[in-house]
């Protein structure tokens, strides 16, 4: 019974940029977080993914998750205690049952909600906003799949309603693809490969709550209805025979152990992501994490371990293939010597721009996998930075100024000289005397 109800998910911690479209983000959405459960990743490491939406079907909780359980847990126990107190024939432990079990449907319609992600403008909307669409008409639309083609060449996205027979839509896209890096507060980078649909529907677009009760003050009346409930529920039962007491006691604390084992679950258990599907992807140096739990389908996947936050920006620019995301969320210090230094690891970046063949995992010794590898050129991120800070300490370093011995030298030199001409006046002025009075 909340004074008020949240409005969105939680958020987590982390700064979220597009490579291609320029979104940023100082958070990162639930949703997101638990698709790929990268908070967990060591510290300076990199991981990268690929993320397709295989279906229509909206994200929501599971059905037949842990909390359904632990309700159906709660049921039983209600009426197990109305069926001792009915066997005591307690009528206090009776309507406290009665009076506490409403209580606690009570609150869960006051609670019920749906998640709401916003989706891109449909294509008939999209029309209006000067994009060009071509349809033909189909025979068969139960048998369309969505099929989506990313070009980044160009910039642009084609979505491809292809069927079983011979007419098919295609729809041109100008929207960026949607790739993403994700940096995590240790220091830990997650590059997503994904379309620009679902970059928007899992990173970007606000993780809006609808509940079923909209009205604020309905909201409040069910709760003074649920506070005079418990506060009668509760009179009932310190009035019921001690038999009573005791079952209720015994079942509080079992269902109360039961809502804190949920609650210590990973949040990714209680939320059905079937529509999405997951790809890890590999950098040429990366090994397999092991996962600590036990309830992710993938409990293995490949990541890149690093020994600085430097080495992992690095490779991180090189799985995005762009360094222009690194400015806009203040990724590193805004210096001339950074900006030289990304100008240098986007370039060098851009030497493999394809995912290695079995030619390139003969060259390298590596061994083949299954997963999608992307290699990593030979530079030293590193040692680039350090020779770029001591060549600008250099160019910096101002001209050495005359000591004490050294200005005394100087103005002694300087007295002497002065001495010296006058000595010569002098003698030029006798010896023209001299030659004058002869």
């Amino acid at each position: 019974m909340r004074p008020t109800r949240p409005l969105d998910l939680e958020s987590v911690k982390g700064d979220v940029s597009g490579v291609w479209s320029g979104n940023d983000r100082d958070h990162i959405n639930h949703i997101g977080n638990i698709i790929c459960d990268a908070n967990n990743l060591p510290a300076f490491s990199v991981r990268v993914v690929e993320i397709k939406r295989i279906n229509e079907d909206p994200i929501k909780a599971k059905e037949f998750g842990p909390l359904t359980y632990v309700a159906w847990l709660g049921f039983t126990l209600s009426a197990m205690l109305l069926g001792l107190s009915i066997h005591l024939r307690d009528g206090m432990s009776i309507i406290a049952t009665v009076l506490l079990s409403l209580l606690s449907s009570l609150i869960g319609l006051g609670n019920y909600w749906t998640l709401r992600l916003p989706k891109r403008k449909p294509v008939d909307q999209q029309q209006q906003d000067g994009r060009s669409w071509t349809f033909r008409p189909s025979k068969n639309k139960s048998k369309r799949k969505l099929e989506v083609k990313v070009n980044k060449g160009d910039a642009t996205c084609e979505i491809a309603m292809a069927e079983q027979g011979d007419n098919a839509k295609k729809i041109e896209d100008h929207a960026p693809p949607g790739d993403i890096v994700i940096r995590y507060p240790k220091g830990s980078f997650l590059v997503v490969r994904c379309h620009e649909d679902v970059a928007r529907e899992l990173y970007f677009a606000p993780e809006e709550i609808e509940y079923l009760i909209e009205d604020a003050w309905i909201y409040r009346l069910l709760s003074l209805v649920g506070t005079m409930m418990l506060m009668g529920g509760v009179i009932c039962l310190a009035n019921a025979r001690i038999e009573s007491q005791i079952a209720w006691a015994g079942s509080y604390m079992l269902l109360g152990a039961a809502y804190w084992i949920v609650a210590a679950l990973p949040q990714k258990v209680h939320w059905d992501t079937a529509c999405y599907s997951v790809v890890s992807e590999a950098l040429s140096d990366s090994v397999q994490y092991q996962k600590k739990n036990s309830f992710s389908k993938n409990k293995t996947y490949p990541y890149s371990k690093s020994k600085n936050f430097t080495e992992a920006l690095w490779k991180a620019i090189v799985a995005s293939k762009d360094a222009s995301w690194v400015r806009r969320e203040d990724h590193c210090p805004d210096t001339a010597v950074w900006d030289k230094w990304l100008h240098e690891a986007r370039s060098c970046s851009r030497e493999y721009m394809n995912p290695m063949d079995d030619d390139d995992f003969e060259k390298t010794g590596r061994r083949k996998d299954g997963h999608k590898t992307w290699q990593i050129p030979d530079w030293d991120p590193v040692g680039a930075l350090r020779y770029l800070l001591k060549k600008e300490k250099e160019d910096k370093k101002p001209k050495p100024k005359l000591g004490l011995d050294a200005q005394n030298q100087v103005l002694q030199g300087v007295k002497n000289n002065q001495q010296n001409a006058q000595q010569n006046t002098q003698q030029d002025i006798q010896r023209v005397m001299h030659n004058e009075t002869t």
